[in-house]
Parts: C-alpha cells; structure tokens; sequence
C-alpha cells in the first residue's frame, strides 16, 4: 500500500462517499476510478444484504425504499427499492419486480428507453429531479449519432421523344 496525501475537504468527501461508512476509501475511489476487479463487480451486481439497489455500472447505491416516478401516456408509475430489486407499484394495474432500471421500464413502455432519462425521484427540497443526475458524469458513455445516409438526387433521366409517326402508322414502323 502506497500512503495517499489528501486534503481535509477530499477526505470528508470521500468519507460522504462511502455510503453511510460501508464502503472504504479505497473502495469508494477504486468505484470512481473503474478499478474494480471482476470479483468485485460481481459482489456489487447482487444486492448487499441491506436491502439496497447496487447500479454497477454508475456505482450508485440506491438505499432501501428511495422511489421513483414517471409518467407515461398520460399514466403515473412509481417504483421503489425493496430488498436491491426495483417493485412497480400496481396502482396503475402494472406490478412486478425487476433487476434493473431497463426491465422496470420496458415493463411499463412499449419498446426500449434510456431508462435513467425518464425515471425521476423527488430531492430533500421537494424538487423532481432526473435519475440521470445521480450519475458521474464521467462514467456516463455517450454513443455517437449515427449520420443517415443522404438521399441523393437521381440523376433525371433523359426524356424519350416520341417517334414521330404519320396517321394510321404505329410508332415502330418506318415512315
């Protein structure tokens, strides 16, 4: 082990980080950096025992009962973390439990979603507020846009000019 200097400010920060003093520093800066080992990654993937959502992907614990919410068709759908499996709530006439953000929206929407773009939970202060924002930014990956193939102009094609024929004759045959 190598010692690490590190401010007061960045200490208590990672502290914060560390999610309620069950994380190490190491861990909490190995989870920001993406150093987790393969093992590791799988211990985060199953939920922890106290009940609370593990995304591996963005490294965010999300505790035992938050909810969530949407909107969609005009319906409300709110889900919450129960023993690390998100359950849609049946008051729209929905319920189930998922693994995952992307299965709990599929089994609202019909077709696929960015699922932390549309799910919201409610801040300390009572504002909505995208899941999406819970996320490093860092760690977030964008795709490039695929560019459409352009459409290009046929080239016209020449007009036929009509043979000129005289009356009674077809077209084909010689004047």
């Amino acid at each position: 082990m190598y010692p690490l200097r590190i401010s007061d400010e960045v200490k208590a920060r990672l502290k914060a980080l560390a999610q309620d003093g069950r994380e190490s520093e190491d861990h909490v800066l190995r989870r920001l950096l993406g150093c987790l080992p393969p093992a590791a990654l799988a211990a985060l993937a199953t939920p922890d025992g106290n009940g609370d959502f593990i995304d591996t992907t963005y490294g965010i614990r999300f505790p035992e009962g938050f909810q969530i919410f949407r909107t969609y068709k005009g319906l409300r759908y709110t889900a919450r973390d129960v023993s690390g499996r998100w359950v849609l709530d049946g008051e729209t006439g929905a319920a189930g439990r998922f693994d995952s953000l992307n299965q709990l929206s599929q089994a609202v929407i019909d077709g696929n979603e960015n699922a932390w773009m549309f799910w919201f939970y409610q801040t300390a202060e009572g504002e909505r507020e995208r899941i999406s924002e819970l996320r490093d930014p860092a760690l977030v990956q964008r795709r490039p846009r695929r560019k459409r193939r352009q459409e290009t102009a046929a080239a016209p094609t020449p007009l036929m000019t009509a043979p000129i024929s005289r009356p009674g004759g077809k077209p084909w045959e010689p004047i």
